[in-house]
């Protein structure tokens, strides 16, 4: 997490308006807005390993919002991740026409390098039952992304994002691999390991980049599965978790 004045240069290499900075600094100084619950087909739970924040960060879905967070965890672009924040009022048309509103809490809201913004995460079932219910609420743009044109309007104000995440934009191995890597995920005082694993794996890549989970283990001596997992976790090495399964020894 950033301190005071780490976000106050980051407000101003972001160029955030006065409004926008203040939009942020409640929602970083707020408690979630609701606990997360757990329906038919959704398990929740909080997610206390992140290499990010300091706090509990609660999910709706471990199928959907947990991978989300992971990797939000992973991302050199996210800075901080904050699960359920304070909720605004939307305005929308229903299916008759009516004008109408109410208050909306996005799963997340996201620091990045250089922007900010509001978060959700959703199965793709679910996006498309909700367009075909409302339009006005969910829908798909020209670029086949699924949008919340009530929370872009929302989000315009301050010069800030609205993203909708859909679960088609998971793919199974990636899912597979956050699984394999999720017992990895702690702090960075509790991250630790084989030193000179470490240093051989490091190494190792850094002369032959684009190697594969099999060769380096193969030949880097003494060097096991769990010690390049701590080395992912903790971003000093780099992998496209979709392109191929790391389970092996």
């Amino acid at each position: 997490m950033l301190s005071n004045r780490e976000f106050d240069q980051w407000a101003h290499r972001c160029n955030l308006s006065d409004q926008a900075k203040s939009v942020i600094e409640h929602i970083r100084s707020s408690p979630p807005a609701r606990r997360v619950q757990s329906r038919r087909q959704n398990v929740r739970g909080h997610f206390n390993r992140s290499r990010k924040m300091a706090h509990t960060i609660q999910y709706e879905s471990r199928t959907v919002e947990l991978p989300a967070i992971l990797l939000m965890d992973l991302d050199n672009d996210v800075i901080e991740i904050w699960d359920q924040p304070p909720s605004f009022i939307i305005n929308y048309k229903d299916d008759a026409g009516r004008n109408r509103g109410h208050f909306y809490t996005a799963d997340f809201f996201v620091l990045r390098q250089h922007s900010a913004g509001w978060e959700e995460w959703k199965t793709e079932e679910q996006l498309i039952n909700l367009a075909v219910k409302n339009s006005d609420k969910y829908c798909l743009g020209g670029d086949r992304r699924w949008r919340f044109p009530p929370g872009e309007r929302h989000a315009d104000t301050f010069g800030l994002y609205f993203h909708v995440h859909s679960s088609a934009e998971l793919d199974l191995t990636q899912l597979q691999n956050l699984k394999l890597l999720l017992p990895y995920f702690a702090g960075p005082e509790q991250v630790q390991g084989n030193q000179l694993a470490h240093d051989t794996i490091l190494s190792t890549v850094a002369a032959e980049p684009g190697i594969t989970m099999a060769e380096l283990l193969t030949c880097a001596a003494g060097v096991h599965s769990h010690d390049v997992f701590r080395l992912i976790i903790s971003r000093q090495v780099y992998v496209d978790l979709r392109r191929a399964w790391l389970g092996m020894d």
